[in-house]
């Protein structure tokens, strides 16, 4: 019987990514599935809808033209609350797919013994091909603390850092540190390339949009598990993640991460947790902000100052 599998990618803002990534997906898309493939153009009043169709055909892609850019889960949302296709692709613009990755991952996907399955991730490499860490435990205190705070940066990759997150439980896919060599079972992962099965989205209901970019796909993970659906990272699938190309040219976007773990405590964490999240992350904050006054740093000083608004806000907004 044929699968019938659809395919969202947004195009950022370095337009030249989309091409090589969906030339690599299209090269190993396999003959078996009938793929329907939808390109999201975020950025207005460019020339990629006209390149796209002229290097990949007209016929064979669906474009959105955003006349406003439009965040992370907003974007994808569109596509999966309209598709009736038995799988679906999450995708970044920036992946390049090596070989047989697309059929790994779907085959994978298709096993008797893997049909709770909800999102499965491939393993990401950087482009030199070294390995790109990539499965989370859900947020802890410390965890976004040491996000939020910009601690997190300072944590070393090194096997000594993976034997003591075996030695704390953090091993095998529990946190970043392990050789990422094993499929497993994990809280969540990296959302840069996402097969997700569509039965477990009908079920569980779209990504929130609490955000721009930032833990949508965490939160989503979340509630798959809750649901008794299953979340999974597999090795055997591999694709080039360039990453960071559009967060790393905006830090604002670093208070888009704030509003994830802001609304993943709020929703999913007791009252507590969440006022105690707030109280450090104004601290690691009005730290910060200090600095970069002293510093001179005013343009990360205002983004620091606008963290410590939207925290104020959510917190009047929980105590109302």
């Amino acid at each position: 019987m044929k699968r019938y599998v659809d395919v969202s990618v947004v195009v950022g803002a370095n337009t030249r990514l989309i091409f090589d990534c969906l030339d690599s997906f299209l090269k190993y898309a396999p003959a078996d599935y009938t793929f329907r493939i939808v390109v999201t153009c975020n950025q207005a009043n460019t020339d990629v809808p006209e390149r796209l169709r002229t290097r990949f055909g007209a016929e064979r892609l669906e474009i959105i033209e955003n006349p406003q850019p439009r965040g992370f889960a907003e974007n994808h949302n569109r596509i999966l609350e309209k598709s009736t296709a038995d799988y679906m692709f999450i995708l970044n613009d920036d992946l390049i797919f090596l070989p047989n990755a697309v059929e790994k991952m779907l085959h994978f996907m298709e096993r008797p013994e893997n049909q709770r399955i909800a999102a499965l991730s491939p393993k990401l490499l950087n482009p030199d091909r070294t390995l790109q860490p990539s499965t989370y435990s859900f947020p802890s205190l410390l965890r976004a603390f040491l996000s939020i705070s910009g601690l997190r940066a300072f944590i070393p990759f090194s096997p000594l850092m993976n034997r003591v997150a075996s030695w704390l439980g953090l091993g095998r896919g529990r946190s970043r540190f392990w050789d990422h060599s094993q499929t497993v079972d994990v809280d969540t992962f990296r959302g840069a390339c996402v097969l997700v099965r569509m039965q477990a989205v009908r079920e569980v209901g779209l990504m929130h949009t609490f955000s721009l970019v930032g833990g949508e796909e965490t939160e989503w993970h979340y509630r798959f598990w809750k649901r008794g659906w299953r979340v999974v990272f597999y090795p055997e699938a591999e694709v080039i993640h360039y990453g960071g190309q559009t967060v790393k040219r905006n830090p604002v976007y670093r208070n888009e991460y704030l509003k994830g773990y802001l609304y993943f405590f709020s929703q999913h964490r007791s009252r507590l947790a969440f006022y105690t999240l707030c109280v450090l992350s104004l601290s690691a904050l009005c730290a910060r902000w200090i600095w970069n006054v002293i510093v001179r740093r005013l343009d990360m000083a205002r983004v620091d100052l606008n963290g410590i608004r939207l925290i104020l806000k959510w917190l009047r907004q929980s105590i109302k």
